[in-house]
């Protein structure tokens, strides 16, 4: 049984739409270099031909003979092989992409992976390995490590009850890969490391409630039905005398800001204190909290809970991940973090990274209040945001596109799919909704920031050769367009017959572009500044 409160886009689903919708797609820099290439080519054959066909009225050649004459030298000026070359370049392009593990969904997003200025990129599972492992356990009296022999407060058993239930990951047996968060199963191992049975506390305190994980509450809930209190944990009952056969006790966990909010604890200060001596180490806290019921409520909800204690994990950073930020810092590309952990978690794998050398991190609540005019201010400044929702990852990217920087956003739930409609869109493969990967232009196979790295080179590869194509292709056509001028200035006929105009431009636009589109990596070339988005292919020494 079910109670609908919205339908349609009313819904939180519709929303997304909504806001998916609302997210304006903007040209790509290989789409607005090409319109000016055309442009530009257009005006000078419409020119070209208009003169030649003047000088020949002017000696009184042939009406008939100009005429074609003019129109195999506007055919001339364009290059036709163009669009050709360029499907089978990114065609390549893309069969080379995938060998490096990024799955592109959109060709023309290779080539803007070339012009990228600004990774924005999450944390977890992207620049770390996503292999979490529980490594303390905390309360205001004692912290202790998950695999020490001492006791454990009354309150901290009560806490691995609730990662045992609370919890929506499976263990499975050995040799097999288990299902679910990489976080929920972290937390389910470090209760099994402790001798507890997950199937005899499941089989004990059945769940018979639940509201789901929000990324607005940053908490999860369910509600349990007392029916049988295992031995060892029999004790519970003189701490928290309600915790009999019969009630139903409640379990939420989530971020300590989150749980606080919920509770009427005095010791705010004191938990944020323990909170913080973990961030700062660089592990990933989650808090855990609870509430006895007698009977099953008639609205559950997370009012009046009660904080247990704090669990803290490492997540380690991936090897590759170091080098290829560095490889980016080489390359005028910056990257930034974006993640809704604790700050001083991210801000601790950030400088292990490189990312920053700084203290400075912006919060989603600080972001919150901010004027687009401030927040591209603050942009300049901050390399590392954390706490932040989906909601403020689309802000920061239209605050970096209001700077004219080429963005690429990285993401894998459903509200992340807004923010993926950036210049490059990358959802995850491996932990990445089918809605987000549906949003993205490109795909990581392997969920690493590395693999962004390799398809921002192979972008940059596959500009240049289209940057050589271009040139050959439009230094060809000025050779035979000048030829065609010359001839009949000096009071000779026409050097090159239509017809063999045509010829000419066939082989040359056609056959011999497809080897400059073909072309390896030049040597340094992610030791050079991204081309800037309002750069034309005939710029920057083309003309």
């Amino acid at each position: 049984m079910g109670v609908v409160t919205e339908t349609g886009m009313k819904t939180e689903l519709g929303r997304i739409a909504d806001m998916i919708q609302n997210v304006a797609d903007r040209k790509t820099p290989l789409q607005n270099r090409l319109d000016y290439v055309g442009k530009v080519l257009a005006v000078a054959a419409i020119g070209f031909s208009g003169l030649i066909f003047a000088i020949g009225i002017w000696r009184n050649e042939d009406i008939k003979v100009m005429l074609l004459s003019a129109i195999s030298v506007a055919v001339a000026a364009v290059p036709e092989g163009l669009p050709a070359v360029l499907t089978v370049t990114l065609a390549f392009g893309a069969q080379r992409m995938l060998k490096r593990h990024a799955l592109v969904r959109k060709l023309t997003g290779i080539e803007t992976l070339g012009s990228v200025s600004v990774i924005c990129s999450d944390k977890t599972g992207t620049l770390t390995q996503n292999k979490m492992t529980v490594t303390h356990l905390l309360d205001l009296e004692q912290c202790t490590s998950v695999d020490a022999e001492q006791s454990l407060s009354p309150e901290l058993q009560l806490m691995l009850l609730c990662a045992a239930l609370c919890n929506d990951a499976d263990l499975t047996e050995e040799d097999q890969e288990n299902n679910g968060d990489p976080t929920e199963i972290a937390l389910l191992q470090a209760v099994v490391d402790r001798g507890k049975s997950l199937e005899s506390l499941r089989k004990s305190f059945p769940r018979v409630n639940e509201l789901p994980f929000d990324s607005e509450r940053k908490c999860m809930s369910t509600l349990h039905e007392i029916k049988h209190i295992p031995e060892h944990l029999q004790a519970l009952s003189e701490t928290f005398p309600d915790f009999v056969v019969g009630n139903y006790i409640g379990f939420t966990k989530g971020s300590i800001d989150s749980l606080l909010a919920l509770s009427e604890t005095s010791s705010s200060k004191a938990w944020q204190a323990q909170n913080t001596s973990r961030a700062a180490e660089g592990e990933r806290v989650l808090s855990f909290a609870y509430r006895l019921w007698s009977t099953v409520p008639d609205t559950f909800n997370e009012e009046n809970i009660v904080l247990l204690g704090l669990m803290s994990m490492i997540d380690p950073p991936r090897p590759e991940a170091k080098p290829a930020v560095a490889t980016c810092l080489e390359a005028g590309i910056r990257p930034i973090m974006i993640t809704g952990d604790h700050p001083l978690t991210a801000l601790n794998i950030a400088q292990q990274l490189g990312i920053t050398q700084g203290e400075a991190v912006l919060t989603g609540r600080e972001l919150e209040p901010l004027s687009e005019k401030e927040l591209q201010e603050k942009l300049n400044t901050y390399q590392v945001f954390a706490r932040v929702s989906p909601e403020h990852k689309l802000r920061i990217v239209k605050a970096l596109q209001g700077q004219n920087k080429i963005v690429a956003m990285t993401g894998d739930g459903v509200n992340d799919a807004p923010a993926l409609k950036a210049d490059i869109g990358v959802a995850m493969g491996i932990t990445g909704t089918d809605v987000s990967k549906q949003a993205a232009d490109m795909v990581l196979q392997d969920d690493n920031f590395a693999t962004i790295v390799a398809a921002v080179e192979e972008g940059r590869i596959i500009y240049d050769n289209l940057r050589k194509f271009i040139k050959f292709s439009v230094a060809g056509n000025l050779g035979k367009i000048g030829v065609m001028l010359v001839s009949p200035l000096l009071g000779m006929p026409l050097a090159l017959a239509p017809i063999q105009m045509l010829w000419l431009n066939l082989l040359t636009d056609g056959l011999l572009g497809f080897g400059l589109g073909l072309e390896k990596a030049e040597g340094q070339i992610m030791k050079r500044p991204p081309t800037p988005p309002d750069e034309s292919s005939l710029g920057n020494g083309m003309t």
